[in-house]
């Protein structure tokens, strides 16, 4: 989906990573050779070696069971530090998670602190121990002085789809919009959306245009009033992935590539059939969260929860495109011909924690409060079952 000759920086080891997976490699190289996987000869050589001679009876003592001089080492314990913000969060879901994985696994130590606190609120000796550290956005006064860092940070809609790319992850076609390129439908499909690039201009709807193809480079977007976003922002165009008559979308949120909850958004209005002339298909409603629905019908109306498995799955998938963004807000939809399901964006700047985020208080008010968002997927629990296994994997 690049053009011949352009790179892309793909997310690489560094610092502690780099660490972990030489480890990682070392353990599977110690894995083999405990297999047994050495070559019949070579091994009755060593059988036959005096040093093989003096480990025999230490061998037999292990295979009797006896435990005489070979005691296993205790598990090293790990340390889970979950880092909240006041003001985007409730740090109270975070006390509850921290509990659950206490409770998840005794080899973890979990602590919950704010961006507003140094890291010396946690104790020197606690600071010996491997650790892992998540973090929904910068972790501000909190600067630990080690561990595995994972933490959420903005992310530019089109490097989005350049990881996805990587990552084998289904993803429609995305490109900077210019109008001096030619777009052809050999390339792009029969249609394509435009849409604003810029961070943060996507979430009060009503702003993608779906446009034919062979149309895209008479684009102009001075037909718009001088306040409008396709005035003042940069766009992306994107292959159209048709949902139907009446557009569709799932939002799925994860934490370390597990669901927490998922949701399916419809729009009350049909858009045109896809025969219809240009001025209608321009004009058409292709977004579940358009301005001109929400008029129409309820907002509760318009999204339910349902945890369908194979979206659900997908978004598993969607996390090893950003393994180091603990939350994502997974922007999903399926192709009415052919259930194909397609990845759109991550929302990976963190504010996507709607169990207690005071920017959708309104919206979860209306779904059924906290409790609907949690009681799905018993999305507290699961948080605990995932963490408590990274930390195991991941704190260094």
């Amino acid at each position: 989906m690049t053009r011949p000759g352009t790179k892309f920086r793909a997310s690489g080891l560094i610092g502690n990573d780099r660490l972990l997976h030489g480890r990682m490699l070392g353990m599977a190289a110690y894995a083999t050779s405990k297999t047994g996987s050495i070559e019949p000869a070579e091994r009755q050589s060593r059988l036959g070696s005096p040093r093989a001679a003096r480990l025999a009876p230490r061998a037999a003592n292990r295979q009797s069971g006896s435990s005489t001089n070979f005691r296993r080492k205790p598990a090293m314990q790990k340390n889970l530090i979950l880092v909240a913000n006041p003001r985007a969060m409730d740090p109270n879901d975070f006390e509850e998670i921290a509990a659950n994985v206490r409770r998840e696994s005794q080899r973890v130590d979990a602590f919950v602190v704010t961006v507003d606190q140094p890291a010396s609120v946690i104790d020197d000796k606690v600071w010996r121990k491997p650790t892992l550290i998540v973090s929904f956005g910068q972790t501000g006064q909190f600067k630990p002085p080690r561990g595995i860092l994972l933490h959420n940070r903005p992310i530019h809609k089109y490097q989005q789809y350049v990881q996805f790319c990587l990552a084998g992850v289904n993803t429609p076609r995305t490109g900077n919009f210019t109008r001096a390129c030619e777009y052809t439908e050999s390339d792009w499909g029969e249609f394509c959306i435009l849409k604003p690039a810029d961070l943060g201009k996507m979430g009060k709807g009503g702003i993608v245009r779906l446009q034919r193809t062979r149309r895209l480079s008479a684009f102009d977007p001075a037909q718009y009033p001088p306040e409008h976003v396709f005035r003042n922002s940069r766009l992306l165009v994107q292959s159209f992935v048709d949902t139907g008559l009446r557009a569709e979308s799932w939002r799925v949120l994860t934490l370390l590539g597990e669901p927490l909850y998922c949701f399916r958004s419809s729009s009350p209005m049909e858009r045109p059939p896809l025969d219809a002339p240009d001025d209608l298909i321009e004009k058409a409603i292709i977004e579940p969260k358009h301005p001109e629905g929400k008029q129409l019908v309820a907002y509760e109306k318009l999204r339910a929860f349902i945890a369908d498995e194979e979206v659900m799955a997908f978004a598993r998938q969607v996390n090893r495109a950003f393994p180091r963004i603990p939350l994502q807000g997974c922007d999903i939809v399926r192709e009415a011909a052919t259930g194909k399901l397609f990845i759109l964006e991550v929302n990976p700047g963190g504010n996507t924690w709607h169990f207690s985020s005071p920017y959708f208080t309104r919206q979860r008010g209306l779904l059924g409060g906290k409790e609907a968002f949690t009681r799905q997927l018993d999305a507290f629990a699961a948080a605990a079952r995932v963490l408590a296994m990274r930390a195991e994997q991941l704190a260094a």
